[in-house]
């Protein structure tokens, strides 16, 4: 089965909008207002947001990662650690690389019987901000190297970031929120999309996991 649905969104829009993205994550985690609590695990805090009119649930993690904020951006950043970071992850690979702080990617994922399996192209924007913090932004976007593939859906990453920040007086560690919005698509019925949300945040925990490791 293949659901064929573009995202209707250009690598243009995305990179056009990328001040705005990123002023996005930075502003929904500094409002922690906007936040329901859901879980601590393994030194992570996973909250939610249902904003309305919109039926996809925000996923936000939060932890102290035993690394500094250059470190754990360099880990983030570099692609052949995504599977790393998202165990559901099937197939990667790097769709362009526009420059040092951009690129387009993909990955496709598994998902449990008897859903079909989920795949996702994204575009990547990072700033550096000059009090240390760094940014990772997602989005999903349209590309020509990679149209929708055979026996797969295609999600709609809605918005995702890593926040990551220094923490005073202690240069071997950083603070990392991290946001995600993604829409499967396909016949899951919104509720049962909301209830598995929360295990996107254990992508943090695997990355403040390897960091204690090292």
């Amino acid at each position: 089965v293949q659901v064929d649905m573009a995202v209707n969104r250009t690598l243009a829009d995305a990179r056009r909008d990328l001040g705005a993205l990123s002023q996005r994550l930075v502003d929904y985690t500094a409002n922690k207002a906007l936040w329901s609590h859901l879980k601590n695990s393994g030194g992570v805090e996973i909250s939610q947001h249902h904003k309305d009119g919109e039926p996809i649930v925000y996923i936000r993690a939060d932890a102290i990662i035993a690394t500094s904020p250059r470190a754990a951006y360099d880990f983030i950043d570099d692609f052949e650690n995504y599977p790393k970071i998202d165990t559901m992850a099937h197939k990667t690979q790097v769709v362009e690389k526009i420059n040092d702080l951009e690129a387009v990617y993909y990955g496709s994922f598994n998902v449990p019987f008897p859903l079909t399996r989920r795949d996702v192209v994204w575009y990547n924007g990072n700033t550096l901000f000059p009090d240390g913090s760094l940014l990772l932004a997602s989005i999903s976007v349209d590309h020509e190297k990679m149209p929708p593939q055979p026996h797969n859906v295609r999600a709609d990453l809605q918005m995702a970031g890593y926040y990551i920040r220094p923490v005073a007086g202690q240069p071997n560690q950083c603070e990392i929120t991290y946001i995600v919005q993604i829409d499967p698509r396909g016949w899951i019925p919104r509720l049962v999309v909301n209830h598995v949300a929360a295990d996107q945040g254990l992508n943090l925990q695997r990355i403040k996991k390897h960091f204690s490791s090292v």
